[in-house]
């Protein structure tokens, strides 16, 4: 998806501004626009805190299905973010 440094970081760097309990661990600590890689890793709990909590529960009446992890991996100079999910 398309994602510029300024959202990235406003959404995913400040747990205050995002809602989320605990800081995201976010790879490397110091970036900028001139940083190749930026990865975000984001646990079920800042999942749901981030996305809703109906966006990482699922499933049907025979089974359920959990979003476990997520991982961030953004490219500052192309502007772009890719989420990577384990179930």
């Amino acid at each position: 998806m398309d994602m510029d440094l300024v959202f990235f970081r406003s959404f995913f760097t400040n747990p205050r501004h995002a809602g989320l309990s605990s800081p995201l661990k976010i790879t490397p600590a110091v970036f900028d626009e001139t940083t190749p890689v930026v990865v975000a890793d984001v646990t079920h709990k800042q999942a749901g805190e981030l996305l809703g909590l109906t966006k990482v529960k699922g499933g049907n009446i025979l089974e359920t299905v959990l979003l476990a992890a997520a991982c961030m991996v953004f490219r500052p100079a192309e502007g772009r973010c890719s989420m990577w999910l384990t179930v």
